[in-house]
């Protein structure tokens, strides 16, 4: 199994994670994919 450093190895969210991962459990993915957008196109810049 690889390792994910938001999620320990009994499939608890870490600590440092748990923000994170109250804020993915409430975006939907069409927003989530619209930010991923922005991303991209922002670090594309040259």
């Amino acid at each position: 199994m690889a390792f994910d450093e938001m999620y320990a190895a009994d499939g608890s969210v870490r600590p440092p994670y748990a923000g994170v991962a109250k804020w993915l459990a409430s975006v939907n993915p069409e927003q989530l994919e619209r930010r991923r957008l922005e991303a991209e196109l922002f670090y594309r810049r040259g």
